[in-house]
């Protein structure tokens, strides 16, 4: 099994990642391959598992029967099969942002990498931006804020929900409120058609049977670090700064109904970050619940994430997502007023079709035309 020891002594910890889509098994061809190179970071409690969805988009097969990337995913430490310390000040999202950067300088990733996060995960990639830009193709951020005081419940489903997950016993009762949380309560109704049953029904089982084995389980020590991590994260001016006068591009994924990472807070760390905001139908778990529509977007980034300096300061909001991302017509962003003009963006590409339209929620997003 491929672990990569980080650290000295008793602050070492053992993190365990893979490589998808490596033409060869040894570290020198994973280090010669010239295609793109990816980096996904999951988020709280969550192992490299969740990433499953944007894979098979990632992997495709090119023109030469090649996996069209190669992708690196690890368990953060404190989940999976990674190390878990005891002390939760060893969790913070400088250390990991450092457990990414020795895994890649241990395959030889030293440039040209494209990182893309969730929620915590995103904020480990914008602290690795703000560390080693130089080695950064693109950057991506899920489902995410600036953290701190960001992180606190706004609404009272989700402070409801929370007290609820403090109470919850059993992988089952975790489950049901984990599921409220993370999606749309439209999207858990929505039937399966190839399983004849409501998507809550099979996430249910998932998310038990994945606890059960250990999958989606996570130990106190690790969890409580984690949030530690998450509660102690700022994005400083500086590191703002730093990312934006390195000319990263840079994009800003966010769910409009998300009650975990509130979307006014995605919407000002894209501002901060000069980058361009796509608001999608869905809540937190947006590479679940939206999983289409983000592999398409993550791989447009990573084949043509350059283009992206093209939209600064513009957000994105898809509501239905149309066929073709081709013009936009600009309500507000946070700090602007409203502007009534439309413009060319670089994001003319095929997606899937969305789910059915709903009433337009957005006060400071974009409204994406045809």
């Amino acid at each position: 099994m491929p672990y990569h020891r980080v650290g000295l002594g008793s602050e070492a910890v053992d993190l365990y990642y893979e490589v998808k889509g490596a033409l060869g098994s040894d570290q020198l061809a994973i280090q010669k391959d010239d295609r793109p190179r990816v980096v996904m970071i999951m988020g709280l409690a969550c192992t490299m598992g969740g990433w499953n969805p944007q894979l098979d988009e990632l992997l495709a097969e090119d023109e030469h029967g090649r996996p069209l990337t190669q992708v690196l995913v690890m368990d953060n430490r404190g989940v999976g099969r990674s190390s878990m310390p005891r002390n939760r000040r060893a969790y913070t999202s400088t250390s990991m942002a450092f457990d990414v950067l020795c895994i890649m300088e241990h395959l030889g990733w030293s440039r040209e990498v494209h990182v893309v996060g969730h929620s915590m995960g995103a904020m480990i990639a914008t602290r690795l931006a703000a560390l080693a830009p130089g080695k950064l193709a693109s950057l991506t951020l899920i489902s995410t804020t600036s953290g701190g005081f960001q992180i606190i419940p706004r609404s009272w489903r989700a402070v409801k929900y929370a007290l609820q997950l403090a109470r919850a016993k059993t992988p089952e009762d975790r489950a049901k409120v984990d599921l409220k949380l993370h999606f749309m309560a439209r999207t858990l109704d929505e039937p399966d058609k190839k399983y004849g049953r409501t998507r809550r029904e099979l996430l249910h089982e998932e998310y038990v049977e994945g606890s059960k084995r250990g999958g989606i389980g996570q130990p106190k020590d690790g969890f409580e670090g984690q949030l530690h991590a998450v509660w102690k994260h700022r994005v400083s001016k500086r590191e703002a700064a730093t990312i934006v006068q390195a000319q990263i591009p840079v994009l800003v994924l966010h769910g409009r109904h998300d009650i975990l990472a509130m979307p006014c807070f995605g919407e000002q760390l894209a501002h901060r970050l000069s980058a361009p905001c796509v608001m999608l139908e869905g809540a937190h778990f947006l590479t679940r619940e939206r999983g289409p529509e983000v592999n398409q977007l993550i791989k447009h980034v990573v084949l043509h994430g350059r283009r992206l300096h093209e939209t600064r300061h513009r957000y994105l909001d898809i509501n239905p997502l149309p066929a073709g991302l081709e013009r936009l017509s600009a309500p507000r962003s946070p700090t602007t007023p409203l502007d009534q003009q439309s413009f060319k963006t670089p994001f003319s590409m095929e997606l899937p079709e969305a789910s059915p339209p709903v009433s337009r929620v957005s006060s400071g997003a974009y409204l994406l035309t045809s």
